[in-house]
Formats: C-alpha cells, structure tokens, sequence
C-alpha cells in the first residue's frame, strides 16, 4: 500500500501505460490461490453496469478452466470473497469510459490450489503446466466473447 493512489513509480507505470492505450478490451489480473474467478466490484455491493455480462461469461470461463483438468472454478462478485479497495479489477473496469461500444472486461483469476492446505501460493511444480493451460482457457474463452 503507497502514500495515496499511484504514489508508487510501479503503479504509476501500470496507470501511464494502460492511460494511453485505446483498444483495451479486456484486462485479466491472475492471483493464486482459491479457484475463483471474480468479477466486479470489489468495493461495493451495487452490481455493475454490465452484471448480466460479467456473470454469464464468468460461467462459461469456469466451464472452459474445468474441461482442462477437471478442477472447479466458482465465479462470484469479489465482494463476496471480502471488500477491498484499490483492485485492478475495480480499476481497469471503471478507469474508462462506458458507453454502448466500449468498456472493458476486467475479472481477476484467482487460480490453484484451492486451499492454504492444498499449498496456498505455493503451487506444487507438478501442478504449474496443468493450472497454466486453465489460465490459457479462461482467456481464450475471454477472446471468444469479445469476437462475438
């Protein structure tokens, strides 16, 4: 945690960077642990303006992650997890313009193991390869929304 908002030269350089962009049209922000997958907001109850959007493709991301190896994924509101503030999730989504031809797809993954007794941050190296391709499968299925 900095001073105040982008206090810091590392978010300061993610801001710039993203500010100058002009075709973002999803972000993803990848954590471990838990097997989540998190949708906007982190900060409130109140749905998003695109709720229905975040929710059905939310579903079909986990479906794509769990067809890699069998491993469930629970898509949920990151509130629901716990409230925080400052998230790249609640950034990138909020951070430009909605209107009805652009705003951005921003959830945050939170991939294996699902439990701190499974190894929380620590992945077991014979689980990096098979928790990559989920991550490769929740962003094609992102892809494959944003070409629809």
């Amino acid at each position: 945690m900095g001073t105040s908002p982008f206090s810091e030269p590392e978010t300061q350089a993610i801001n710039s960077y993203y500010q100058c962009l002009s075709n973002v049209v999803a972000a993803v922000d990848f954590h471990s642990y838990s097997q989540l997958i998190l949708r906007p907001h982190a900060f409130s109850n109140i749905n998003s303006q695109h709720e229905s959007e975040f929710k059905r493709v939310s579903n079909l991301i986990a479906n794509a992650m769990k067809a890699v190896d069998n491993k469930s994924y629970y898509p949920q509101k990151s509130i629901d997890l716990y409230a925080s503030t400052g998230t790249a999730l609640d950034y990138f989504y909020l951070s430009k313009p909605h209107n009805n031809t652009h705003w951005v797809f921003s959830i945050m993954v939170e991939l294996r193991p699902n439990t701190p007794q499974s190894g929380g941050i620590l992945l077991p190296p014979s689980q990096i390869i098979p928790t990559g391709k989920e991550a490769l499968a929740a962003l094609l299925q992102i892809v494959v929304y944003k070409l629809e």
